[in-house]
């Protein structure tokens, strides 16, 4: 009878989520049953909204026992047979076992502002993703009052090129750049209480730019006066706790010190997809008892 539930388990078993549990154990981690399930009920949630899958080349849902699960990206391309982009785990700057718990209400990886972050890997470009038409959004269970960024990249170059959010916190205030170096997303809006908290997507995608929280549009006014594409330079690979220098050597700056619970990078999404993806993340953290 055990074996004949194992059996059904595993052929019913979302195979993105049965592949994340494979190479969470390659690269030395481990994964609970209650764990898997949560993170196979998320895959079949994203499935179940039309279009959603295609729109995610990154996730992360910062699972499993141990930093070394932690660290494997649950997607790494927008289809999960085709092209897969960046780090085949996020490359570890820093962060020690200590630093990261599974679940409860201290769950989630912690960043100390000063020189902890994840490196992805992924570029920007080489992705296929363009500066009017792209997304990043993290999930922190308590709300963020410090300065620097939860994720982004510069490219420099005269057409400055930036991929990310940073700046807010303590200033009340965020700041969404996809682009040139300022004016090409939100631009300083206010950025206040519960806002700072839960999954906060933000995109900026034909003609306009968006900061959803929990699924809802926030409304910020988007500045777009900068139209800079990323033709010249891109803005290279995204770092998470973290803004990347690509001009730079892939150096880091902007550290960020607070505690998240996972990042996705990709492109932008409807207003229904929006929200499809959030109801997965905080399903997801509700189920590890981080939301």
């Amino acid at each position: 009878m055990l074996a004949g539930k194992i059996g059904y388990f595993r052929a019913t078993a979302h195979p993105e989520a049965a592949d994340w549990r494979t190479r969470v154990i390659a690269n030395g981690g481990s994964v609970s049953a209650s764990t898997f399930t949560a993170v196979d009920t998320f895959c079949k949630a994203i499935d179940a909204e039309s279009g959603l899958r295609s729109k995610l080349y990154r996730v992360n849902l910062f699972a499993g026992t141990g930093i070394s699960a932690c660290l494997v990206p649950l997607y790494r391309g927008p289809s999960f047979t085709g092209t897969q982009y960046g780090n085949t785990t996020d490359t570890n700057s820093n962060f020690v076992s200590g630093d990261y718990t599974e679940t409860g209400s201290s769950g989630g990886l912690v960043g100390n502002g000063s020189n902890k972050r994840l490196q992805t890997g992924m570029d920007m470009v080489t992705a296929g993703i363009a500066h009017a038409d792209s997304h990043c959004s993290w999930y922190s269970r308590a709300q963020i009052t410090a300065n620097n960024s939860p994720i982004s990249t510069y490219g420099g170059g005269t057409t400055q090129s930036t991929f990310g959010a940073i700046a807010f916190g303590g200033f009340s205030l965020i700041f969404f750049r996809s682009g040139g170096a300022s004016n090409c997303g939100i631009e300083g809006a206010t950025w206040s209480g519960a806002n700072r908290s839960g999954h906060v997507i933000c995109q900026r995608g034909s003609g306009t730019a968006k900061v959803y929280r929990n699924g809802t549009d926030l409304n910020l006014t988007a500045t777009l006066t900068n139209t800079n594409d990323w033709s010249t330079v891109s803005p290279g690979a995204p770092s998470v706790f973290a803004r990347n220098r690509a001009d730079s050597g892939n150096t880091g700056d902007q550290f960020l010190a607070a505690t998240l619970q996972g990042y996705s990078i990709g492109v932008s999404f409807t207003a229904a997809q929006a929200s499809a993806f959030s109801s997965a993340m905080v399903a997801f953290q509700t189920a590890l008892s981080r939301n």
